[in-house]
């Protein structure tokens, strides 16, 4: 957009390094990495900023949890677009039917993703193999997995960052 939210831009960085354990050196790594695919999904630059501090805040860097993130956005972006059954298998961790799942993506993937990662949590807490529903929904990678589950321990943080960002915007 130019540099006509140069200024937005920058409360979003500060305000989240000012509250969070993290610094606006690691907000700004992460938030380029989630950037292409934050547009495509429809992110605003305030959301890639409060899910930046998030990732920051759990001990994610730039290097093991760009890509990460970034997969992960992108695959569910493709099950919602496609529906079926990689739709439902989302859906289902969500604790919400397919349908809802989608609505919910395309009006506000961040708080969609929320709401997944809060079922993801749930299913851990209730015992289940979250290694094998996280393998089973976007393969055998380590480091999708680690992140996942450490933004899944922390929802109440994902929302607040994102509130943050958002305000400080």
């Amino acid at each position: 957009e130019g540099t006509e939210n140069v200024d937005r831009l920058a409360s979003s960085i500060v305000d989240c390094g000012n509250n969070f354990s993290t610094t606006e050196n690691d907000i700004l790594n992460l938030a380029m990495r989630l950037a292409g695919v934050g547009s495509t999904i429809g992110l605003t630059e305030a959301q890639v900023i409060g899910l930046s501090t998030a990732r920051a805040s759990v001990g994610i860097t730039a290097e093991a949890g760009g890509t990460a993130i970034s997969t992960v956005m992108s695959d569910i972006d493709s099950a919602v677009a496609k529906g079926g059954e990689s739709l439902d298998a989302f859906a289902q961790v969500a604790g919400m039917s397919g349908e809802q799942f989608k609505q919910a993506w395309e009006q506000d993937a961040s708080q969609a993703l929320v709401v997944f990662l809060e079922g993801l949590n749930q299913l851990d807490q209730q015992g289940a193999d979250t290694t094998t529903v996280l393998s089973d929904l976007f393969g055998e990678s380590s480091n999708i997995r680690d992140v996942m589950l450490r933004l899944a321990g922390n929802t109440e943080l994902v929302t607040s960052a994102l509130q943050t960002s958002n305000t400080a915007w």
